[in-house]
């Protein structure tokens, strides 16, 4: 419920606060397979009344902790749930999670086993999937994107 009502957590930024909230009811979505939508008293209702999936809110169904009813006050959140929902941003969202997974497990078959080039000091070696070490200079990478790139499955990796 934090990401859903925050759009943020300390380890986790997002590009938009429309993103974030996504990423926090994709989050809900994933855990207790029920979809509330943008509905934080229903999402509350639902994580209190179930008592389960580690939803630690002292308020029962029917009250609300203070940061859902600052959420649902704030216009900035509002809108982005809004903009969230016009855009349907969690299927966007979802079909980058698919895209990207795929990519990776296309990687992992694709260099498996292959000899490549470190793309810091040259020394050709084998490694056991798309992420390799050096065992020359200890340089750690990927052999679908060596430059570092964490968006390169959205280029056709």
């Amino acid at each position: 419920m934090h990401l859903m009502t925050r759009g943020s957590l300390p380890m986790l930024r997002y590009s938009s606060l429309s993103e974030g909230i996504t990423r926090g009811r994709q989050r809900l979505i994933a855990i207790t397979r029920q979809d509330f939508g943008f509905d934080l008293k229903a999402w509350h209702d639902h994580l209190a009344l179930t008592k389960s999936y580690n939803y630690r809110s002292m308020q029962r169904p029917g009250t609300y902790p203070q940061s859902i009813l600052d959420a649902l006050d704030d216009p900035e959140w509002v809108a982005a749930a809004e903009l969230a929902e016009r855009s349907q941003l969690l299927a966007k969202l979802v079909a980058d999670d698919d895209r990207e997974r795929n990519a990776i497990t296309t990687a992992e078959r694709r260099w498996a086993g292959r000899e490549r080039p470190c793309p810091k000091c040259s020394h050709t070696f084998r490694s056991a999937g798309d992420r390799g070490q050096c065992p020359s200079c200890n340089n750690v990478f990927f052999a679908s994107h060596p430059d570092g790139d964490h968006n390169w499955w959205q280029n056709g990796g």
